[in-house]
């Protein structure tokens, strides 16, 4: 187990770019996807984004990765969720560090780049549960000795 966790932490921040750079150019620019412009393009997001994923990865995802498996969840959809909410983070830390107003936030084209950053590190989110829980079954621990406690 420890391993596919230090493997999904290795591995998982890897499909944050790829899929920030095929959503924004399938939104943007569809007839361009397999142009040398794209590929170019993913190149720069890849240098440029995979520092960005890994930090993230340990300041937001780690956390979140201890609170899952303290409560013992191993739901696809929570993982999904939860890269997503770390993904809004992160786009709203970089659009905070950039020096854009807090106002814009909510204008059309920073809610498209904050969607492409929240379904990347869905992504990345959902890579790294399907490395850590590939191949095992659920353990379903016993109840606390708290949970059983008669009323007198």
């Amino acid at each position: 187990m420890q391993r596919r966790v230090v493997a999904g932490f290795a591995f998982a921040p890897l499909a944050c770019p790829a899929v920030y750079v095929f959503l924004t150019v399938v939104i943007h620019d569809p007839p361009t996807v397999l142009t040398a412009g794209a590929w170019w393009w993913l190149l720069v997001v890849y240098i440029n984004g995979l520092p960005i994923a890994y930090i993230t990865e340990l300041v937001l995802g780690l956390p979140a990765w201890m609170v899952f498996r303290h409560f013992g969840i191993r739901s696809l959809a929570a993982y999904a969720g939860g890269g997503a909410v770390i993904g809004w983070l992160e786009a709203m830390a970089l659009g905070t560090l950039s020096g854009v107003p807090i106002r814009t936030a909510f204008s059309p084209d920073a809610l498209l780049f904050d969607s492409c950053h929240a379904a990347s590190a869905s992504a990345c989110a959902v890579l790294f549960r399907v490395i850590v829980f590939s191949g095992r079954r659920a353990v379903h621990r016993p109840e606390s000795d708290c949970a059983q406690v008669q009323p007198n």
